[in-house]
């Protein structure tokens, strides 16, 4: 696990919102000093939200505590498991090597996508 934008904090009550659609993800959030900032996801392979009360939050913490930073998973077992399906379905197809399995660790929700690198913006 390691923090991805380390210039932007989560605000512990970030009012996030979330827009998918076929092809886009934005995921809008407050920073700690309350400025809003927008995550633009496109290309994205995977997408998850768990609510906090069901998820093992034990596997996002950095030295014991809980970042409120927006994650990558390094070891991820989720794109693992995208990377062999694809194989199985079309062994030449090669554009998961270029995603990653990012999370953002909201208050209320945990946030995991599975993508090319987001686009991130002040809103």
């Amino acid at each position: 696990m390691q923090i991805v934008f380390e210039e932007i904090e989560l605000h512990v009550t970030p009012l996030e919102e979330v827009k998918i659609n076929t092809t886009e993800i934005s995921i809008e959030f407050d920073d700690s000093d309350e400025v809003r900032w927008r995550a633009t996801i496109c290309p994205y392979q995977g997408f998850r939200v768990t609510t906090i009360d069901c998820i093992e939050t034990e596997l996002f913490m950095i030295n014991g505590k809980r970042p409120f930073h927006i994650l990558e998973v390094k070891e991820s077992e989720w794109l693992n498991k995208l990377k062999l399906t694809l194989a199985e379905k079309d062994a030449t197809a090669d554009f998961l090597e270029k995603a990653h399995h990012y999370v953002f660790p909201f208050q209320d929700i945990i946030i995991e996508v599975v993508c090319w690198e987001p686009t991130i913006e002040k809103v």
